[in-house]
């Protein structure tokens, strides 16, 4: 809804939604089961949140889940479109990895230099034709 790559819905919520939304009516035990597995496949990130109450103590909130890229190419073999996300996450991955980034931008360089579409490069295509076909240009 507000375009976010992170949701902290409490268990109860997640369970009514699949119920609302897929018909499908599972225990709390078995949701923490399968995110569990999705967390250890590295498509989400989990992320436990506490607060410290001065009177109570340790306070749970709900869990804060991210998609990680992974997830995000999972999403993309479903068909879903994801591009722009995709797109923000290398960008921000090249943020915090300069390195990243040079090599992002040496392999555009070098898909640059080789243009398919140079008069040079043309002439020898055809020319290697022609000696297949005893063509000569």
């Amino acid at each position: 809804k507000y375009k976010k790559d992170y949701s902290y819905p409490a268990q109860e919520t997640a369970l009514s939604n699949m119920e609302k939304y897929q018909r499908l009516k599972i225990s709390r035990a078995t949701l923490n089961r399968w995110m569990r597995v999705i967390n250890d496949s590295k498509y989400l990130i989990r992320r436990r949140r506490i607060k410290r109450d001065p009177r109570y103590g340790l306070m749970f909130k709900s869990t804060l889940y991210k998609i990680t890229i992974k997830g995000y190419r999972l999403l993309q073999a479903f068909g879903v479109d994801v591009s722009k996300e995709i797109a923000a996450y290398e960008r921000w991955l090249e943020e915090i990895n300069p390195d990243r980034k040079e090599k992002r931008l040496k392999k555009e360089r070098a898909a640059a230099k080789y243009n398919p579409k140079t008069p040079e490069l043309v002439k020898k295509i055809l020319n290697g034709f022609g000696k297949t076909f005893s063509l000569v240009f």
